[in-house]
């Protein structure tokens, strides 16, 4: 690629045109906003810029002679007027980090936006660049949508952009509304001053855009309230109950902060007459300026229930928030006794730039960056509030935004709605809420083991709703204890699918190893006692391994397909059972209705299918598997997991423990770990057959006895099933290696229980 060039000439007179040379094409990559609360520090940087007000800095005629030689070169404004058509130069922007004009204007815009001071940071190759982009180039729509041509300006870097940061043309009206309800023959996009206060005028033209023009689909309510749903009346400040209001007409507010926890820490009633904290308080406010009357805190409305009743409402806490007419949400890391961002506290000025005719704003950072680092993002119960809500206002401590299931709008950003759509403005959550297709409750589970609780026995609770969500979409998933159990449907085949193959895919979920280590599996087992080591509920993401670019997904399940399971079934003569704690064991197969009405927790399940025993041997260098032909990588996994099997995890205590993946404490000597077959795909016929192969391994939890716990999956290609006796089978032409070797599979019929 060719470098760029300096600025050939550098003028002072406004009239001049300075000449650049074109550079090559690059696109970076796709984080582009930036931010105005970063401000450089150093001595160096304290002579300020001519500003109006704390945030607006002037670069207009009457402040030209504080214009260093460099930017008066770069004619500033003749680049920030660019027209679609004229050339597009990169204007390196290193000049405005140095301290020798701290009382330039353009110096100090953009040494603020950038945030960065080099000789701080002792790196001397930080070249900032200002770069002009159309709409389309940045914004997810084709280049001739109505605002595809919409001219943006980003910072950028030479090899990527910088994280943060729009600059864009000011609307002609820093405050007026009408735009976002207009339909102009020529639509702009257009930067808003974010005030100190939100101004409620703003979110309820979102809203009302949505209720006027969302009347079918996903933003409109399905089903009623909830039986017996208390709300606070905002007008009179009591706690009334869903029932004697009129719920056909009825809308009410959730509230969903980073305070959630299950409604452990329940305040009283009264506290809405005496002294309501304020976090509350802002929440009442901001629900009574947006026209509704009724607002939904978890803390307040579930004290007065019965504790059989509160239990009942934390379980439907998902369809609370989904039948809800907007869920606030609070992604800025404040307490019960703090303002809310916008209503009661202020916020950060915004940067902007005033040139001689023109006023250039900055778009802040982008809200799914900023609401990604929050304390709210990173809770397990606000995981499902979010995802069901069918509309949301984010408060985050720079700006509000909104997203319904159609669109999402900035308080930094002013277009017309109608086009609003189209553009990819960073979306915090998905446009489809929880999903409609089956396989993507594999995407959600993924996102969600990374979630925080301060009890993890609410794992499942805090999950139920997009569990009984995907209940209910078409080829619905019931679950048993948070594994999805795939509609017979999917199976595609004769005869129908039984209730035993449907729990053994769903026990064949696996997380995709990454790690070029055999001992790192992306996911741990926590033996906390609150979920069996064989549904997803009782793993972890492992202590500082990245979790991008992890997949979780069920084994077998070929999402791109019609019927993802198509010709999937577990081994003949599998049968499974339930241990509860009390010592009952109900046959999954025949006792649908007892296992549906049994209050025991579940402690273990009862697998007979065939089995085969993995025998290892470690000496001081290796660990060397007997009688199992797999492929190296699988071996490499079966060893991993075997170190694991005899780490510290044995006694975790809390996902938050970690171990050292080197740390070896496998003694010398014998070895055994299980392989329960699974399901499989062909068993018969001329069919691409693949088995999956769950590794179990004993494990010792506390003064328990050692149990039969799950440690990983592996997939097997294989070319035949044969089952010589009700007692042993075999699985041949196993595939080894790439080259095309393969081998057999012995297998002997066991029961097992699995803890």
């Amino acid at each position: 690629m060719k470098k760029f060039t300096q600025i050939l000439t550098r003028r002072i007179t406004r009239s001049t045109t300075p000449d650049y040379e074109s550079a090559a094409p690059f696109e970076s990559n796709c984080f582009h906003q930036l931010t105005s609360t970063r401000l450089a520090k150093g001595d160096s940087f304290k002579r300020p810029a001519p500003r109006s007000g704390s945030s607006r800095i002037l670069a207009d005629d009457a402040h030209f002679d504080d214009i260093c030689w460099t930017c008066k070169g770069i004619d500033f404004p003749k680049v920030l007027d660019w027209q679609p058509g004229d050339r597009r130069p990169w204007i390196p922007l290193a000049h405005t980090l140095s301290p020798e004009f701290p009382d330039c204007p353009y110096c100090s815009f953009f040494r603020q936006l950038i945030g960065f001071d080099p000789a701080a940071d002792g790196s001397s190759k930080f070249t900032p660049y200002l770069r002009i982009r159309q709409a389309f180039e940045r914004l997810g729509v084709k280049e001739k949508h109505e605002l595809g041509g919409a001219v943006i300006f980003e910072v950028t870097t030479k090899n990527k952009s910088l994280l943060e940061g729009y600059i864009i043309k000011m609307a002609d009206d820093e405050v007026d509304l009408a735009a976002y309800e207009s339909c102009p023959r020529r639509p702009e996009l257009r930067g808003r001053t974010v005030t100190a206060l939100v101004d409620a005028a703003l979110p309820k033209t979102w809203i009302d855009f949505c209720k006027d023009n969302h009347t079918t689909g996903d933003c409109v309510r399905s089903e009623p309230p909830v039986e017996g749903l208390r709300l606070i009346d905002c007008e009179t400040s009591k706690v009334v109950c869903v029932d004697d209001l009129d719920s056909t007409s009825l809308e009410y507010v959730t509230l969903s902060t980073s305070l959630g926890n299950g409604g452990r820490e329940l305040l009283e009633e009264d506290v809405l007459e005496n002294d309501v904290p304020s976090l509350f308080k802002d929440a009442i406010q901001i629900t009574t300026s947006l026209g509704f009357q009724y607002l939904w805190i978890g803390q307040i409305c579930l004290s007065k229930l019965e504790e059989t009743e509160r239990q009942k409402q934390l379980d439907l806490t998902g369809e609370i928030f989904a039948q809800s007419a907007l869920t606030i949400v609070i992604a800025a890391d404040i307490g019960l006794q703090d303002g809310i961002p916008g209503i009661s506290a202020p916020r950060e000025p915004q940067l902007s730039l005033k040139t001689q005719d023109t006023v250039f704003t900055t778009s802040l950072l982008r809200p799914d960056l900023e609401v990604s680092g929050s304390r709210w993002a990173s809770g397990g119960w606000s995981f499902q509030e979010g995802l069901l809500s069918r509309r949301r206002l984010v408060f985050t401590p720079s700006q509000i935004y909104f997203q319904c299931r159609t669109l999402h709008c900035h308080e930094t950003l002013s277009l017309p709605l109608q086009y609003a759509p189209g553009l990819n403005l960073g979306r915090i959550f998905p446009d489809g809420g929880a999903g409609t297709k089956p396989e993507v409750l594999s995407k959600q589970i993924q996102t969600y083991l990374t979630k925080d609780f301060e009890f993890p026995e609410d794992r499942l609770k805090a999950f139920q709703g997009v569990l009984r969500h995907y209940s209910k979409i078409p080829r619905g998933m019931n679950n048993f204890l948070g594994l999805p159990l795939f509609n017979v449907e999917d199976f595609a085949q004769e005869p129908v699918a039984t209730r035993t193959s449907q729990l053994a895919v769903a026990l064949g979920w696996t997380p995709e190893r990454v790690s070029p280590s055999p001992y790192l599996d992306p996911l741990i087992l926590s033996h906390e006692g609150h979920y069996p080591s064989w549904t997803w509920l009782s793993w972890y993401p492992r202590p500082g391994h990245s979790q991008s670019n992890q997949t979780f997904r069920f084994n077998l399940v070929e999402e791109s397909k019609a019927r993802p399971l198509d010709g999937v079934s577990a081994p003949a003569k599998m049968k499974i059972s339930v241990g509860f704690e009390g010592g009952k064991v109900l046959s999954w197969e025949d006792d649908e209705t007892a296992l549906s009405t049994e209050v025991e927790p579940i402690k273990f399940l009862r697998l007979s299918t065939f089995c085969i025993d993995i025998k290892l041997t470690k000496d001081e260098e290796n660990i060397i598997i007997i009688g199992l032909g797999v492929n190296p990588q699988a071996k490499d996994a079966i060893k991993g997991w075997l170190r694991s099997s005899h780490s510290s995890l044995t006694s975790l205590a809390s996902p938050d423990s970690s171990t050292t993946s080197d740390a070896d404490s496998l003694p010398n000597g014998e070895h055994k770990l299980t392989g329960i077959l699974l399901s499989g795909r062909g068993w018969r016929g001329p069919a691409k057959k693949t088995a999956t192969l769950l590794i179990c391994g004993p494990k010792r939890v506390g003064s328990e006895e050692e149990r039969l716990v799950r440690l990983g999956l592996i997939s097997i290609t294989y070319a035949d099933f044969i089952s010589t006796d009700d007692k042993t089978a075999k699985l041949e032409g196993v595939v080894l290696n790439d080259a095309g070797g393969k081998g057999d599979i012995d297998l002997r019929m066991r029961e097992v229980d699995l803890y």
